[in-house]
């Protein structure tokens, strides 16, 4: 069950984060716009649960996770993108790595994720893939 203080806490801390993720005019002025909710799959997909579309602001909770990426704890705004039963996509400023475990503060609930990919979309955009991890 989700502790009341959780989402006064969540919304404290993203008001207090710099919102860098780097987006045109025309993709911020729509981003958080509902739309179709269930997002398109492609023959070549290798996912195991549907996509559904999730535009939130979030906290990432990053920290130390690989040996050879050197990061001090720090907490960021991030754009949620998607969501299956399996997994999340989320817009970053930073890139992140394949294999770096961090938590996401999303409004329902904290969850620890691992990153899947990264794609660089602009100068202060990357495009990431994360998978849940057990609790």
């Amino acid at each position: 069950m989700l502790d009341a203080s959780y989402l006064h806490n969540l919304n404290q801390v993203l008001a207090s984060l710099e919102d860098r993720i780097e987006l045109s005019p025309a993709e911020k002025l729509t981003y958080f716009r509902a739309g179709s909710n269930t997002l398109p799959t492609f023959p070549n997909e290798n996912r195991g649960f549907t996509r559904q579309q999730f535009r939130v602001r979030a906290v990432l909770d990053l920290r130390q996770s690989l040996p050879t990426i050197d990061r001090e704890r720090t907490f960021h705004c991030v754009y949620t993108r998607d969501i299956s039963r399996t997994g999340i996509g989320f817009l970053h400023a930073d890139e992140l790595y394949p294999g770096e475990e961090c938590r996401l503060w999303l409004p329902q609930q904290e969850r620890p994720v691992a990153v899947v990919h990264c794609v660089r979309k602009g100068r202060r955009c990357y495009i990431i893939g994360a998978r849940f991890c057990r609790p």
